[in-house]
């Protein structure tokens, strides 16, 4: 590690008018949030990219309050919808002077919010997901309790969910009927946020979700509001090809009125990382800063949004150890893991000295805080991290940031003491990778088989039927028919495209398909994470918990452990058991590779249905026995070669041989589609700038 001079980074300021047009908004607001307003009202859909920090979930609010319309609201992430539950709650109460009423109280701490009754609010406010779900106790009723939901409009509704929620109900997978389908027609507005962050089978999904209920469902969706702090020229071409979406103007409309300071002056202090995180030099930053941390947290103790420091790193491992080394070093200072490998009744920022993290805090955790320690592999990745600070004002302090960066980013910031915000933003775009989008996937064959997912769902329940409606008919077909139109499908594809829905692996995936195209899970029993005082049961994908987990041992009694330990860390909670199994762990390190091996042979790029049977997982030479979760899937062996087509978010895992690797799923259509562009792909993975992890486990 080395370290150079700070560097000032200024702050940036964002121009505030006076919306006339809406008596009931007293204060003044930014220009994009007033031109997004009157963009909305000339009945256009939109995409709004502005920076972090700028006020974009506002700029989509204000139009439905003042129009007085329901909409549903979609994040990435169950953390963000936390966050952002809070944020739309103060913008309506402390802005808007609405009484909200907030269904879902136990998700949040509510000891700062006056949620009023529904009898006597202005507007609801709910959260759909599995998360809430199972919290309040409605695991084996979601259907049911999402539908009484999305009917429930005897007030204005902003519901709040995420993608893979939304994926659930399109695709019938909480009930066999249309009742929760048919509810959402009461929402015209959707509003989807860090549009930027999906890729290839997710943003497929995302596109094709859109169309299918603007088609099957009478009214849903028919506005469309994207928000992204990330700005991406082929999403922008592809949302305005598909939805005609503008990006609101606001260039001489309105009065300009004194800019606002959004977002502090920052000073960074370049560090230049070799090769891996340095775990030594985090600690030697942290023991430097140790007094002021203290301090901080003493001034500003009735703060419960403001965190001290924050280090968010690319690796769960790495933050552990971190934890550990901080626990160790420093046991006096109380630390808030937010990341993957815990429960998530456990990630809380508040009253902690050290928030630490990986991405999972990257995007919607809106906290304050003085210190910033941060890595990342890709451009979006580091803005969206460096956004974590300089949001709020700390009296008495300048916000301070510790970058860890490869040495040509380390050199070109090394000659400079001040930059700009745009300028600094302009170098990060230049030098780092901007991972792709793959939005070419959305019109390829494989894109389009995703697209059918849908019709095919429908089609199998209206199939139960000894009728199937003619205009049911009609409108799956005119859906499909419609896709084909925008992209310019010549019959000659669509042709093939059916062929390919004939295929056994076709249907395999239509009955395992899910938003993210995860992988099987399995329960973790953490006592790393018992012997801390923290809720020691967490569900995480199968791979990952063999790849890193010590000893990893299936506990022969999953059930009665869960009920035991939840009992005893939740007792306020009516979580309920996934019949999944479970595995002990002591602790992670980066340290097995994970093999899979079939005993029937199976063609390179042939995708395949995994069976118990055929399909073993190994580590170390020693079957795990997880077949079974993987039994309906379907995997597809590719080269090694290609690993390099695609960066960390595909997961790639070796073979026992190691002269192929196999993929599952949504990431083997991706494959398939990267097969068709082979040439094209190779080239642009030839003139990568930075080495980053390419997730072969």
């Amino acid at each position: 590690m080395s370290l150079t001079e700070a560097i000032e980074i200024d702050g940036y300021e964002f121009t505030r008018v006076e919306y006339q047009k809406w008596p009931e908004l007293e204060v003044p607001i930014y220009a994009h949030q007033a031109a997004t307003i009157d963009t909305y009202e000339s009945g256009k859909n939109i995409l709004l990219c502005t920076k972090t920090g700028s006020g974009k979930t506002a700029a989509a609010l204000f139009p439905l309050i003042k129009n007085k319309h329901s909409a549903i609201f979609v994040y990435p992430t169950n953390a963000l919808i936390k966050n952002q539950l809070i944020n739309i709650y103060k913008t309506l109460t402390k802005i808007l002077n609405k009484k909200v009423h907030i269904l879902n109280k136990s998700l949040i701490d509510t000891s700062d919010i006056e949620s009023s009754t529904l009898s006597e609010s202005d507007i609801s406010v709910h959260v759909i997901n599995r998360e809430v779900l199972e919290a309040e106790g409605y695991s084996e009723k979601r259907g049911e309790i999402i539908q009484a939901i999305l009917y429930d409009l005897s007030k204005q509704t902003i519901i709040l969910t995420n993608p893979d929620t939304l994926f659930a109900i399109l695709a019938l997978a909480y009930g066999e009927h249309l009742n929760i389908v048919r509810a959402l027609w009461n929402y015209r507005t959707i509003v989807i946020d860090e549009f930027h962050m999906y890729y290839g089978v997710q943003l497929a999904n995302i596109i094709f979700m859109l169309k299918f209920a603007e088609k099957i469902i009478p009214n849903a969706f028919q506005m469309k509001i994207f928000l992204s702090a990330t700005s991406k020229e082929d999403l922008a071409q592809l949302l305005t090809d598909l939805f005609e979406v503008v990006s609101p103007t606001t260039n001489g409309i309105y009065e300009e009125m004194e800019a606002y300071p959004a977002l502090q002056p920052v000073r960074l202090n370049p560090l230049l990382l070799v090769e891996d995180l340095p775990i030594g030099g985090v600690m030697r930053i942290i023991k430097d800063i140790e007094e002021n941390i203290r301090k901080l947290r003493g001034e500003n103790k009735n703060n419960k949004e403001y965190v001290p420091c924050v280090i968010i790193v690319n690796s769960v491992i790495d933050a552990i150890h971190i934890e550990e080394e901080i626990r160790g070093t420093c046991p006096d200072l109380k630390l808030s893991p937010y990341r993957g490998l815990m429960s998530k009744f456990e990630r809380k920022i508040e009253d902690a000295h050290v928030v630490i993290g990986t991405n999972a805090i990257e995007v919607g955790i809106d906290f304050q805080c003085s210190f910033l320690i941060f890595e990342a592999g890709d451009a979006s990745s580091f803005l969206q991290r460096f956004g974590r600070i300089g949001r709020h004002k700390i009296e008495g302090h300048t916000p301070t940031a510790y970058a860890f960066l490869p040495r040509h980013v380390y050199e070109s910031l090394s000659e400079r003491k001040t930059i700009t915000r745009d300028n600094f933003e302009n170098l990060i775009n230049e030098y780092y990778d901007i991972y792709p989008s793959y939005s070419d996937f959305v019109a390829s064959d494989y894109g389009m088989i995703q697209a059918h997912v849908f019709t095919k769902k429908l089609q199998k329940l209206l199939g139960r039927n000894r009728e199937v409606p003619e205009k049911a008919k009609e409108l799956m077909s005119s859906y499909i028919l419609e896709l084909y139109k925008i992209f310019n499908i010549a019959e000659i594809r669509r042709k093939r495209i059916e062929r390919k829905l004939k295929h056994r692996w076709f249907n395999a995936y239509l009955n395992s398909v899910s938003f993210r195209s995860t992988l099987p899970s399995v329960l973790v029993y953490d006592q790393r994470e018992e012997r801390w005082n923290r809720t020691p049961i967490y569900e995480t994908e199968v791979s990952t918990a063999l790849a890193k987990g010590t000893p990893c041992l299936p506990l022969t009694r999953p059930e009665e452990t869960f009920y035991a330990v939840m009992k005893k860390y939740r007792p306020e909670l009516k979580a309920k058991f996934e019949d999944l199994p479970m595995v002990l762990v002591e602790n992670y390190d980066y340290k097995y590779n994970v093999t899979f091996e079939t005993i029937k042979t199976h063609n390179l790029y042939a995708p395949f249905v995994c069976e118990e049977s055929d399909l073993s997982i190994q580590r170390k030479k020693q079957n795990y026995g997880f077949g079974q979760l993987f039994e309906g899937h379907i995997a597809m062996f590719i080269q090694t070669e290609d690993y390099l087509c695609t960066d960390w978010r595909t997961k790639k895992f070796r073979t026992d041989d190691g002269n192929r690797l196999v993929v599952f799923d949504g990431d083997a259509l991706l494959y398939l589609f990267l097969l068709d562009i082979k040439d094209e792909v190779k080239t642009g993975c030839s003139q990568k700038t930075i080495k980053t992890g390419n997730n072969i486990i």
